[in-house]
């Protein structure tokens, strides 16, 4: 699944400036950007919202059945919590964390509130947040609320 949010964009000769909300019930969404190999994205987030709200007697419920997070996402907070962290998006970032990947099908790479990294690929820049797979829990995301708001620019 994949949104595609209200945003606003600059384009003034090779840089682009853009605005865009990441709504945390879904996977991916698209930035519509279009980024070439040699550029260079940043990325400053904000915004809490809800990446986890299930029920008590849920075995993913331990150490909490309700967490909130900004874009960094929630930090480990048992001994357990890297024991599924193959099961989400990126081992990378933490659960709930801002991420993002280059194309639709691009290996993704941690977000967060900070984000800084000159590119090797081309393709569309696309940013979702760091839940289960939908291969591994087709309902990962449907207890999911709020967004965060992303500026971006390409450089």
């Amino acid at each position: 699944v994949v949104s595609t949010p209200v945003t606003t964009q600059t384009v003034t000769s090779n840089k682009v400036s853009k605005s865009t909300d990441v709504p945390m019930d879904t996977p991916w969404t698209s930035t519509g950007i279009n980024v070439e190999s040699g550029q260079t994205i940043n990325i400053t987030a904000s915004g809490k919202g809800v990446w986890k709200n299930i029920s008590k007697s849920n075995p993913n419920a331990v150490p909490n059945a309700y967490e909130e997070c900004s874009p960094d996402g929630t930090l480990p907070n048992s001994g357990d919590y890297w024991s599924n962290i193959s099961q989400y998006q990126t081992r990378e970032a933490n659960k709930g964390a801002l991420i993002g990947r280059i194309g639709t099908n691009g290996k993704p790479f941690k977000v967060g509130s900070q984000f800084s990294q000159r590119i090797n690929e081309n393709g569309t820049l696309y940013l979702g947040i760091n839940d289960m797979r939908k291969e591994v829990d087709s309902s990962s995301y449907n207890d999911n609320s709020g967004s965060f708001q992303a500026k971006i620019e390409i450089k």
